[in-house]
This record gives C-alpha cells, sequence and structure tokens, in this order.
C-alpha cells in the first residue's frame, strides 16, 4: 500500500505578497533516495511532490490530486493526496515510495498532472519523466571483439534509470573470484579500465578472453537492472602498448683522476609507440650528474639506446645510491625507474679527490651530507658565507677541511620553512634538534653517538627488522623514520625491555611502521621498499586474520614491524595498501613438495 506524507503547512516567505487564492508553487518526480530525477526503471519506488500557495484565507482545506498520463496521453494511475486546512501560507503533500510497476504501461515519456483544489478555484502543475524496463544494453567492446589495442579499454552501454552503475570484468563467464568491479555515477555510461591496476591479477593479458556486465542500482543501493548476458573480448600484446624503461645501470669502469665514476644507463622502448623529447634523469647519492637531465631524441618501437654519465661518489659514504629515471607517463611505471648501490672502501674513500670535478651545488650537498654524518643537520639551515660568497675553489677547500675535522661550523637564522622528510601523521615521538647536535658535536657534551663505541662492536645488519605488538605511538596508523641514536633508542624502549641494538647511522638508517591506537589490527608488513621518482617509497600494509568471530576487541597494544636500510638523503614516503583478512600461518594449508 502507498505511504502519503503530509507536509505541514507554512507561514508564507518574507515579501510574498498573495495575488489571488491558490497559485502554483512546485512539482517534483523523485527516486527513492529523494533526488530530483528525469528517468527511472519500471522496478523502481517514486515519489510525487506538489507545493501551493494560498493568498486568501479561507475555512475550507485545500484538495490535493495526482494523475499520472502513460505514454499515449491516457490516465494510468490517479490518486488523492492529503488535504491541507485553507489558511494563508503554503501548503504541499507529497505520495511517498510508490512502485512505478503500478502504472508502467510501456517505455516512454509519462507526465504527472498536480491540481489543488479550494473552495472550486484549481490550480494544475506537471512535469515529465520517462520510464523504460531495466535492460541495459552493452555497446563497447563488442561482443566476442578480438585483440582491442585501446589503451585504456573503455567500456560503454546504454541503459537509463540507475542512480549507479557497476561494471565487472572477469575471466570466466560466471565470474566467480571476478579481476575488477567499479561503480559510476548514473549520469555516466562509460568506464576506463584502469592501466596500471594495484594487484598484478588484474593486468589485462593477450591470449586471455576476458568477460563483462553491467548492473544498475537505484537510491538506496538496491539492484534494478543488469545486462542480459556478459559480453567477451581479447586484447592485443602488451607490445603495442606505450612502455618505455630503464632496464641497465652498470659501473663501466674505475675512477678517474678527478675521482668519478663512469655510468652507463640503458632505456628500451618496450612498447609500439615512438615517443620523442623523453627527460632522462640520473643521480648519485642524490646529488645529479653533470649533463643530466638528458631530453632523448625519439626511440623507435623494440629499439634501446645507451648514456653514459661521469659522477664522483659522496665523500664519507662507503655506499652511496645511484638512481636512473625516466619522466614518462606510460603503460608501466613500475619500470621507469632503476637503482644502483655503489660501494667504496674506506681506502678509496680517503684517497680519492671527491671534489675534484664536482659543481658547486654538488660540493654544497656532500656538505651537507658530511656533517649529518657528524649530528649536524644542516638540512633546514644556510650555512655562514655560503650564499654566493665563495668560489668553487673555495668550497672545494672548505670540503676538504671538513673531512680533515679542521673546520669549525656555526649555524646562523632560523630553519627555514619545511621539515625533513617522514611519514605524515607521524608519531610524536621527540628528536634533538640541529642547533643542539652541532652545540653537543663542538663541546663534546651529551649522549656519545653510535660510532663512539670500541671499533669491535657488532652493528646490526642492513636488511635485519622486528615485528611485535606494543603500546601504540599515534592515534592513527602511520610511518616513521628513524636517522639518530637518541630517537632510536626512545623508540626502542617503547617497544621492548631488551638490550638497545647497536646502529650505524653512517650508514644506515630505519624505518618504522605502527598500528595507530583503539585499532584491531594483528599484524604488519612492510610489503617494499623501491625508488620512485619522487623518492624512496616504503609501501607496507596491515594483515587481519580471518576468524569465526566477526568483531574483534580493540587491544591495548597494536602491531609494529622496523626495518634497517641504507642510508639515503632522496625523500622517503610512506604508503599503505588495502588492509587484508587472512588465515595465520598456522592456519593455512601445507604446501607440497
Amino acid at each position: 500500500m502507498a505511504a502519503l506524507a503530509f507536509l505541514a503547512v507554512l507561514a508564507p516567505a518574507p515579501g510574498v505578497r498573495a495575488a489571488g487564492l491558490l497559485s502554483a508553487g512546485s512539482v517534483a518526480v523523485l527516486d527513492a533516495n529523494s533526488s530530483q530525477r528525469t528517468t527511472f526503471t519500471n522496478n523502481e519506488r517514486i515519489t510525487f511532490q506538489q507545493r501551493v500557495f494560498n493568498g486568501v484565507a479561507s475555512t475550507g482545506r485545500v484538495v490535493f490530486t495526482f494523475n499520472v498520463l502513460g505514454p499515449s496521453g491516457s490516465s494510468v494511475f490517479q490518486i488523492a493526496g492529503n488535504s491541507a486546512p485553507g489558511s494563508v501560507g503554503n501548503a504541499a503533500t507529497q505520495l511517498s515510495g510508490f512502485p512505478v510497476s503500478k502504472f508502467y504501461s510501456g517505455p516512454g515519456v509519462y507526465t504527472l498532472q498536480a491540481s489543488a483544489a479550494l473552495d472550486g478555484q484549481v490550480v494544475t502543475q506537471q512535469a515529465t519523466f520517462v520510464v523504460s524496463s531495466p535492460n541495459i544494453l552493452l555497446l563497447y567492446p563488442p561482443n566476442g571483439a578480438q585483440d582491442i589495442a585501446d589503451v585504456p579499454v573503455t567500456f560503454r552501454w546504454v541503459s537509463s534509470g540507475g542512480s549507479t552503475y557497476r561494471v565487472t570484468v572477469g575471466d570466466n563467464p560466471s565470474f566467480y573470484n571476478s579481476l575488477f568491479t567499479q561503480d559510476v555515477a548514473g549520469g555516466d555510461a562509460s568506464l576506463s579500465y584502469p592501466v596500471n591496476p594495484p594487484d598484478a591479477r588484474q593486468k589485462l593479458s593477450a591470449g586471455q578472453i576476458y568477460y563483462w556486465k553491467v548492473e544498475a542500482f537505484d537510491g538506496v543501493g538496491l539492484q534494478i537492472g543488469a545486462s542480459a548476458s556478459p559480453f567477451s573480448f581479447t586484447v592485443q600484446t602488451s607490445a603495442l602498448s606505450r612502455d618505455m624503461a630503464v632496464v641497465d645501470l652498470v659501473v663501466e669502469g674505475g675512477k678517474d683522476a678527478a675521482g668519478n665514476l663512469p655510468f652507463k644507463v640503458t632505456v628500451k622502448n618496450q612498447g609500439g609507440s615512438a615517443p620523442a623529447n623523453v627527460v632522462l634523469r640520473f643521480s648519485v647519492g642524490g646529488v645529479p650528474a653533470v649533463g643530466t637531465p638528458v631530453t632523448m631524441a625519439m626511440i623507435a618501437a623494440g629499439d634501446s639506446r645507451d648514456y653514459s654519465f661521469s659522477a664522483p661518489m659522496i665523500a664519507g659514504l662507503n655506499q652511496n645510491l645511484a638512481i636512473a629515471c625516466i619522466e614518462f607517463s606510460d603503460d608501466n611505471l613500475a619500470n621507469n625507474c632503476k637503482t644502483l648501490m655503489v660501494n667504496q672502501s674506506a681506502q678509496d674513500a680517503g684517497a680519492t679527490d671527491f671534489g675534484g670535478n664536482m659543481t658547486p651545488d654538488q660540493i654544497w650537498r656532500s656538505i651537507q651530507l658530511l656533517l649529518g654524518q657528524q649530528g649536524v643537520d644542516l638540512s633546514e639551515y644556510n650555512l655562514v658565507g655560503m650564499e654566493g660568497q665563495l668560489s668553487p675553489e673555495e668550497l672545494r677547500a672548505l670540503l676538504d677541511s671538513i673531512r680533515g675535522g679542521s673546520a669549525d661550523i656555526s649555524l646562523s637564522g632560523p630553519p627555514t620553512a619545511g621539515t625533513p622528510a617522514t611519514a605524515s601523521d607521524a608519531p610524536a615521538v621527540p628528536t634533538e634538534t640541529a642547533a643542539a647536535r652541532a652545540a653537543r658535536t663542538a663541546t663534546g657534551s651529551g649522549e656519545a653517538g653510535p660510532n663512539a663505541a670500541a671499533e669491535n662492536v657488532e652493528f646490526a645488519p642492513a636488511g635485519r627488522d622486528w615485528s611485535g605488538v606494543s603500546a601504540p605511538l599515534a592515534p592513527k596508523a602511520s610511518g616513521l623514520l628513524i636517522g639518530d641514536e637518541k630517537t632510536w633508542k626512545k623508540v626502542w624502549k617503547q617497544i621492548s625491555s631488551e638490550r638497545v641494538p647497536d646502529m650505524d647511522f653512517k650508514q644506515h638508517m630505519v624505518i618504522g611502521i605502527f598500528a595507530g591506537r583503539g585499532e584491531t589490527r594483528d599484524h604488519a608488513e612492510i610489503e617494499a621498499v623501491e625508488m620512485s621518482l619522487s623518492g624512496l617509497v616504503v609501501r607496507y600494509k596491515f594483515v587481519n586474520y580471518a576468524t569465526f568471530n566477526t568483531i574483534k576487541p580493540v587491544r591495548a597494544d597494536v602491531p609494529y614491524r622496523i626495518r634497517i636500510i641504507p642510508r639515503t638523503i632522496v625523500p622517503v614516503n610512506f604508503e599503505q595498501a588495502a588492509e587484508k583478512e587472512e588465515a595465520p600461518d598456522r592456519m593455512k594449508p601445507k604446501e607440497k613438495n
């Protein structure tokens, strides 16, 4: 039975002047979500609404009527709404949640005639809307299409009446364990498949038959239509896509007289197009090499090209990270960069004049790095006398003095805007300021640094990690970058009662992820630590173990994971993947040998 709702009589709006007895206000056709629409399907519910204004008080009542005309123009539905007192002001009524199927006589244009009568005067308002069957017609890719070359593949269909449409893609016609599902707004009738989906299983491959379908839903999420049967299609090989890749990065020999190493970067066009003016950037230890960036000429499909660079190692580091990246938006961003960790012995580091062939910018970056290893953080400060007052020769002499320990360093002025690269919402762990570290280094006071211990101290190696549960460090899940001894000890004491592992912060740093306060995660994982165009990216996730109890209690302790990685001066960014639910190891089936 239809539900009739009466909206109370309202006082006239300020400034509205009554003209006559009744005057038209508004008429509306709404969906189940109370949104005004002009298209519907025959299995939805609909709402009719009308408003009028009464300018002269009357002892009678305003009588409302709804009349629906079908596509042929004849009346297919009529009902009286609740009446309202004849007092001066606005009056309204609506018929809510009425099934369209009660008056549906076929697809086409329908007309709502809404009338209001008072003391013999009748005011009629009308609105038109379209009603169609819920069938959805799939257009593209057509059924059975083979070797589609579109990048990206765009699905198109024809339908009406849905508030949202859901596109599903699978590798079988039953859509069991489907590959991809995404909703689009009702006003859209197309969807582009992601070129680089987050799950490798979702990547479309040549030779595989794929199936797609579309479903329609109303405003409250009820399904009101679906395509009759799925369509199938295949795609062309990846050789016809856009795929520029850095395929090799090597050191091609020993250092020259100036202490520079020769590098070779190989770029290959693994796609089918022939792009031009693609930019290649190369750096060592975060310092751009001389001659970079390079704007590459057109590379034909399948061809490769070698580029040579000469770059110095950053003084004071046993390991330098070389990075080659191409700036090109293609179908496989993962291979746009390649990294190489270059080792140098302490003997070479002391015997080589690293400043001999460096640009002023490279020397300044080396100075920042060297002083950072000594506990003086200059990332937010300007060195006195640095701003254009020193020649390249004087800068090289300054670098040699710092390396030899004969330079006096002073800091002046407030720190510049910005903070060192850390994860967003990082835990509020106290850190020593740059000025305090500089003062401690100059006076010899304060806590001993990580290398003040005896030479036979066995430092924790890169790659080692720890995981477990501890009290949360912050309200939300976050990543943490630790680059000094003092912060490392504070964090370690938070998570463990065991002895603090010895860390060589001249060569390494620590990354950590911690679940937030009040969360119910079971396990923390670092999925990958990889170089990107924006710097070093730490990808992590939290896992909830599947249990029979769907409600997990809030725990006082939350999971964490920390890992040692080689030290770098490039920005470090933390990216959280979607939370997973899986069985714990003890519940997983054992693999057969």
